[in-house]
């Protein structure tokens, strides 16, 4: 095998929650987007999960 690729939850915003989510504010955070109904959407629920943050802010986009 010459690599791999891996994806990862990130940008400015969603890493800001999940660190309220590490200090233990996760039930006070609530993180807003926009996503798609994709493999992606998955891994950034997973990782709000994993740290105690909602994901109800989100707003899935069927079909995206």
């Amino acid at each position: 095998m010459i690599g791999k690729i891996t994806m990862t939850a990130g940008g400015t915003t969603r890493n800001t929650a999940e660190c309220l989510g590490r200090l233990g504010l996760g039930a006070e955070t609530l993180f807003v987007s926009g996503v798609g109904d994709d493999m992606k959407s998955h891994i950034v629920k997973q990782s709000l999960a994993e740290v105690g943050v909602s994901d109800e802010g989100l707003c899935i986009k069927k079909g995206e």
